[in-house]
Order: structure tokens, then C-alpha cells, then sequence
């Protein structure tokens, strides 16, 4: 399954409802880890793969880029293996080449596999960010942005590689991961090693473009991934329907969702997928301009939808024809039938330690105020810590109220027959009675999906002051 660098060029324009993955179709498993770019007419294709030669699809056929008619290697490149690609500016830029990681290849004017003579050259990096190596490749307007481990480098004029000019080198921030570039609308968002970072497209005064960090209050749990996950299998895409930018870190048997949906950009709400098995672990994803959004997990593709967890078993050994299938409540598909099995989840809201503006004095926690919008038949619960003691916290489950109102026929209260009402409130609020002490505070609400939306809006508590502690 291709992996969203593909869908990068396609998507550069983009609220999130706490659903995960449904199992969509049985597939096959395939390993393939590929950068794919394409020209304006798409009709050639180039795919840089890692430690692989760069493979041309022309709309039929698949080939090695030496294999086809012009090819012209890299001068003193024996392999040209590179592990990304960008098709911008009228041809294809290479990077990350085994033999000279550090250097940009550049191709002749609409001729991907021309790599020597006429318009195609190199630029070789060491001079500007010494040994650094190139990670991924991206543009904004005529700008290169070149993403290194620890560095980025801004290149302006990129229409001419041949005269284009460095506009800036970014030190010490640097790309975790290829896959993990993304563009919302105009802007161009990445994952450093300390978080998601923005490369406004609007310049400063000074004509430098801007890194703004958007993931402080996960900060610290970002960076101890980071600093031991293989970054390589870590990847990002950007949900437009929905407004939100999804990172699988399958290391982790979790998914970062940093929601874009309520508006400013530099101030995204945050929240996590957890996965309990390999079995339902995305590896890769992909979003499609019709508003789907796919997911590649170990032997499937699985669909972002609804608000179930949905897997598809194949029952054909058991239900071998359509009438059996249907009886067992399944889905024949002409060869095959596949049951349905749904289940429940949880997803997770949790506040950085605050002290409420005076760390001098205790706090009485008296009261929790909620208000939360859906979440039919649901639970809920509130964890309070203290004073940073990560295993000692307080609880308190709550049950989330119907959102809709059924009248039935015969009661007193319905007029005519059978009737089902919208919302009746909306968003409502919830008091919780907490009992804790201590100068310093942290909350941690845990909801239950049971089949329906549901997002927390906001969260109070109601303290007393205490004494100096």
C-alpha cells in the first residue's frame, strides 16, 4: 500500500468526531515503502524507494529508471536509490541517495530519468548543513524546502534550479521521519523530534518564514516516542473532511490526532487513538479527495467511518454460499462471506499539571463542571491527580444521557403515534462531586463510544483555597 507521501502531492487543502478504523475489504499483505511523484498529465509516474532503484510507471507498465529510453545516471552514482522525490517545478528532484545522502539531484525539464546533461544537475549540501542527510522534500509557492535530519534548508527561484537562491537554513529542527510532511491548505506542517512544527507561508518582516511549534502540551510524551521509536515507520496525513492531521506511530500501538476543526491553527486540540493488537494497527494511510480516509494495516485496508470498531472475519468455511451467508447475518461478495463483529472504545482527554496561577497555597478540589456534546448511553469518567503522584488518583464514572427523545405510541406524552425528536438540549452539562487535596492538579477524562459521537467541550473544577503548604 502506498504511503501518504503519494497522496502529499495531491491533497494541500484540507473537526474531528472520536471515531477509528472499520475494516473496509480483505487484502493482501504487501511491503512497500515509496515516495511516489507524478508529473502534471500524471501519465509518468517516478517512485523513489528506500534502498531500491527509482521504478517508472508510464500508465501500463512498471519499470527500473534505468530501464528506460533516456536515462542518464548521476555523475559518479554507480545505484541511484534515492528515498524521496518531489515533482515540482516542471521535473523531479531526488534525495537521500546512499551514495551522497547529503546531495539534491534535479532532472531535465519533464524528463524524471534524465539525470545528467541538459537541465539536470546536483547540489550538494555539505557547504551549507555539513553532514546532515536528506530526509524529505517539499515545496511552497517557488520555494524548495529540503528537510534534513537536524537541519531545513529554504531554497527561493526553485522554477531554475540552476540559479535558485538559499533563503535560509533552519538549524536544529529536523524531520522525523519522510512520510511525516503534510500540507493544510497553504501551509506546510512536519513532525520534529519535539512535536508537529508549521512553516507559514507568511513570511516575517524579514522575509524568513516562521517555525511555530503546535504540540507543547504532549511535548514530553511525543519526544520519548521519538527517541526510541523507528521514526521510518511512522506516518502522517492530513484528514480534510474532518480537519485533522492523523500520525500513526505503530511502535507505540497508538495514533497522535492533532484536530485543526475549531478553527486557529496554532492551537489544535490534541488526543490519541490507542490500538490493542497488531491485528488492528494501521501502518500507513491514505485521503482521498471524496472525503475517505484509508488505512493499511497487517493483512487488510481498513476505512476510517462510523463509530464502531467493525471487523470483518471471512465465514466462507462455514457459509460457503449466499443464502447461508445471509442467514448468519453476513455480506456475500460473489466468492466470500464476511460477519461483522463490533465493539466499543475509549478515547482520552488529559490536561498538562496545572497549579491554578499560585503554587504557594493548597487547593481544595470541591467540584468538577463538564460539559460534554453527544455520547448516547455512554460513560464516562474523571481521573484527578496530585502534586505529580502518577499512581494515586481519584475517580469518578458518570453515565452520558440519551441525546434524543422516542415517544411511543399510546403514552401520554406523544401526540401522533410514533415519533423520533432531534437533540433535545445539545450540549449539556455535567457536575461531578470530587474530594482532593494538594497545590498542583491534573485531569484525565476517559469517554466510552458506544456506537455514537461525542466531544468534551470544557472542564472546570471548583476549588477552595487552602493553606500554605
Amino acid at each position: 500500500m502506498y504511503n501518504n507521501s503519494m497522496n502529499e502531492t495531491k491533497n494541500r487543502n484540507g473537526e474531528t468526531q472520536m471515531t477509528k478504523t472499520q475494516t473496509h475489504k480483505k487484502g493482501q499483505e504487501v511491503e512497500v515503502d515509496v515516495s511516489m511523484q507524478a508529473f502534471a498529465d500524471e501519465s509518468k509516474n517516478y517512485s523513489g524507494m528506500n534502498v531500491h532503484k527509482v521504478i517508472n510507471f508510464d500508465g501500463t507498465n512498471w519499470y527500473d529508471i534505468d530501464d528506460l529510453a533516456g536515462y542518464h545516471a548521476p555523475a559518479s552514482i554507480t545505484t541511484f536509490d534515492p528515498n524521496c522525490a518531489l515533482g515540482e517545478f516542471g521535473r523531479i528532484f531526488y534525495g537521500g541517495v546512499n551514495e551522497a545522502k547529503g546531495t539534491l539531484f534535479y532532472s531535465d525539464n519533464l524528463i524524471g530519468q534524465k539525470l545528467n546533461g541538459g537541465a539536470a544537475g546536483s547540489i550538494d549540501l555539505k557547504t551549507v548543513w555539513g553532514n546532515d542527510e536528506i530526509i524529505h522534500l517539499a515545496s511552497l509557492e517557488n520555494k524548495l524546502i529540503i528537510f534534513g535530519k537536524q537541519n531545513i534548508v529554504i531554497y527561493s527561484g526553485a522554477l531554475n534550479p540552476a540559479t535558485m537562491v538559499l533563503e535560509e537554513i533552519i538549524r536544529d529542527v529536523g524531520l522525523a521521519g519522510r512520510d511525516n510532511v503534510v500540507y493544510v491548505g497553504a501551509d506546510l506542517f512536519f513532525l520534529s523530534y519535539e512535536g508537529l512544527v508549521s512553516v507559514q507561508r507568511v513570511t516575517q518582516t524579514d522575509g524568513r518564514a516562521p517555525v511555530e511549534g503546535l504540540s507543547t502540551t504532549v511535548r514530553n510524551d511525543l519526544t520519548r516516542i521519538l527517541t526510541t521509536a523507528t521514526v521510518a515507520n511512522i506516518k502522517s496525513v492530513y484528514y480534510q473532511k474532518e480537519g485533522f492531521i492523523l500520525t500513526l506511530m505503530p511502535d507505540n500501538d497508538k495514533a497522535y490526532v492533532f484536530d485543526f476543526s475549531v478553527g486557529k491553527k496554532e492551537f489544535p486540540r490534541i488526543t490519541t487513538w490507542s490500538f490493542s493488537s497488531e491485528a488492528v494497527q494501521p501502518l500507513s494511510s491514505v485521503s482521498t479527495f471524496d472525503g475517505k480516509l484509508y488505512m493499511g494495516i497487517s493483512n487488510a485496508i481498513a476505512e476510517y467511518d462510523g463509530y464502531y470498531d467493525i471487523v470483518l472475519t471471512d465465514s466462507t468455511s462455514t457459509n460457503g454460499n449466499e443464502s447461508a451467508c445471509n442467514t448468519a447475518g453476513g455480506t456475500w461478495d460473489g466468492s466470500a462471506c464476511w460477519l461483522e463483529t463490533t465493539a466499543d472504545y475509549n478515547w482520552t482527554f488529559q490536561t498538562p499539571w496545572s497549579n491554578f496561577g499560585d503554587p504557594t497555597f493548597a487547593k481544595i478540589i470541591k467540584t468538577g463542571l463538564m460539559t460534554v456534546t453527544g455520547g448516547q448511553d455512554a460513560a464516562a469518567t474523571i481521573q484527578l491527580s496530585k502534586d505529580y503522584e502518577e499512581d494515586s488518583t481519584y475517580s469518578k464514572t458518570f453515565n452520558l444521557v440519551s441525546d434524543s427523545i422516542i415517544f411511543l405510541y399510546g403514552a401520554v406524552n406523544s401526540l401522533y403515534g410514533k415519533a423520533k425528536y432531534a437533540p433535545a438540549a445539545g450540549p449539556k452539562e455535567y457536575k461531578v462531586p470530587l474530594a482532593r487535596t494538594g497545590r498542583t492538579f491534573r485531569i484525565k477524562m476517559i469517554f466510552e463510544v458506544k456506537g455514537n459521537y461525542s466531544s468534551l467541550i470544557t472542564s472546570t473544577l471548583l476549588a477552595k483555597k487552602g493553606k500554605v503548604r
